[in-house]
């Protein structure tokens, strides 16, 4: 996890990939996750292998709840 904030009660598994990210409370970053310049909203769950990056000018926001796929990658 580089230059990121991770909110209390926020899981990371091991080998997921989170950086320059604002993670809020209660997400879950699934195994084999990449997270790149995102803000991920409470309650969030970005699924195993799932890729969500954005850029320094456009992070990627997924909202409150929300479920990232695979096949969802952003």
């Amino acid at each position: 996890m580089d230059s990121s904030i991770i909110s209390r009660k926020s899981s990371i598994a091991r080998n997921a990939h989170v950086s320059n990210s604002i993670i809020h409370s209660g997400v879950k970053v699934c195994e084999g996750a990449r997270v790149e310049y995102a803000i991920i909203e409470k309650g969030a769950v970005v699924q195993p292998n799932a890729v969500v990056v954005g850029t320094k000018y456009a992070p990627i926001i997924i909202g409150k709840g929300a479920c990232v796929e695979c096949q969802d990658s952003l």
